[in-house]
């Protein structure tokens, strides 16, 4: 028999959601201080004293409407139908006592997975088909497979990373060339506390204005962190400009000694001629940057959940392409995962036809590739229809205009 339940202190509902297979960082309790314009509560679902079920609700209200939002949950057993059902009365009981319109949520539920390269041709998973039945025969909504990244509130595709299975000589020569590049010329991965915040929030604003789009800012980044603490990290790839310029001229002058000893043939003579040539352009570059002690290059936040490390968000400066930092941080996300115990790394949400600058980037670590099911409306109001109505009306009117 089950019991449902609503606020489920912070510490019994969060071991449930980090054990589960379902489990997923937005769902941990913490995850509704961090969308603080947003009011929540925790419910549950027990079978005797052994919680079963879990959900973490943010909740709504716009124009007047009241609506509850659960982002990748409820985290069950999609594959027990008594459960299911259960849970989904329930959560409808709940809400249309609250006077909700509805409840919109997107599990984790893997319609296809496989590595980038081969996932177009790649089988759908029988089981997702499964859970879809499963919960479209109980009167939920399903709104489908959105064709855009942006037709749903999550990332309907994600690139993975499997930290065992992660090997840098698999990457492609151009990969490896910009990594060691990029060690060469004295980039180095620096894990920050809470000041991080703001070294990344240097590169997002930078991210920001070359893409022309609205992301986070310091305060959000730190807030993170400070609720999260040893599972949030930031990555950041920086250089010590001052130190990298005076050991480059120390090489330099080593090699400009050695050249003109006179201990030399013309061909040895003619080879370091060329390092010393690729020496001066190091320098040049150096000289060329526009700060004289340390550069922030490229960083990223990432928050571990159960066995996921996710990479939430990364921020990358430009004008420091030449040393190739986001190269280098990437290969440090798994470096990371794997010394924390983590068995993946979450690189986010890539383009639903894997085209893009997204997908574009990410695809050069060879990542796992996978597919969610999308969005479901747990329909609570008849009010609900009306409403989707107007909107659907709103857009195609935009469109039009």
């Amino acid at each position: 028999m089950y019991t449902f339940k609503t606020d489920i202190d912070e510490q019994s509902y969060d071991i449930f959601v980090e054990q589960h297979p379902m489990g997923n960082l937005l769902q941990t309790a913490k995850w509704a201080s961090v969308k603080s314009e947003w009011q929540s509560v925790r419910t549950a679902v027990y079978q005797g004293n052994q919680m079963v079920g879990a959900a973490l609700i943010l909740i709504r209200t716009i124009k007047g409407f009241k609506f509850g939002y659960i982002p990748r949950g409820p985290i069950i057993d999609y594959d027990n139908q008594a459960l299911v059902s259960f849970y989904m009365n329930e959560l409808k009981q709940f809400a249309k006592k609250n006077k909700w319109l509805f409840i919109k949520f997107d599990p984790r539920i893997v319609r296809k997975s496989a590595p980038f390269k081969v996932f177009p041709n790649s089988p759908v998973l029988s089981d997702s088909l499964e859970k879809v039945n499963t919960l479209t025969q109980k009167g939920i909504r399903y709104l489908g497979l959105t064709t855009s990244l942006y037709d749903t509130v999550q990332p309907r595709f994600e690139a993975i990373l499997d930290v065992e299975q992660f090997d840098e000589k698999a990457l492609s020569s151009k990969v490896r060339n910009c990594i060691k590049a990029s060690r060469k010329r004295d980039v180095v991965i620096t894990s920050y506390d809470e000041e991080g915040a703001d070294l990344l929030n240097h590169v997002i604003q930078k991210t920001m204005a070359r893409k022309h789009i609205q992301l986070r800012g310091a305060d959000y980044f730190r807030l993170i962190k400070q609720l999260y603490q040893d599972k949030a990290d930031f990555s950041i790839a920086e250089m010590d400009v001052a130190t990298a310029t005076s050991q480059l001229k120390d090489k330099i002058n080593a090699l400009t000694t050695q050249m003109t000893s006179g201990k030399y043939r013309e061909r040895k003579v003619k080879l370091l001629q060329e390092e010393l040539t690729l020496l001066e352009k190091r320098l040049s570059d150096l000289n060329a940057m526009p700060v004289e002690d340390k550069a922030i290059m490229s960083g990223g936040l990432s928050v571990g959940c159960g066995h996921v490390l996710e990479q939430i968000y990364a921020g990358f400066d430009e004008q420091y392409k030449q040393f190739y930092p986001q190269y280098l941080l990437y290969v440090s996300f798994v470096e990371y995962a794997k010394k924390q115990g983590y068995t993946r790394v979450n690189l986010g949400g890539i383009e639903n036809n894997l085209e893009g600058g997204l997908i574009q980037f990410k695809a050069k670590f060879n990542p796992i590739i996978e597919e969610y099911v999308g969005e479901f409306d747990l329909v609570v109001s008849p009010l609900y229809y009306a409403v989707q109505f107007a909107l659907n009306m709103r857009k195609r009117l935009k469109k039009k205009g």
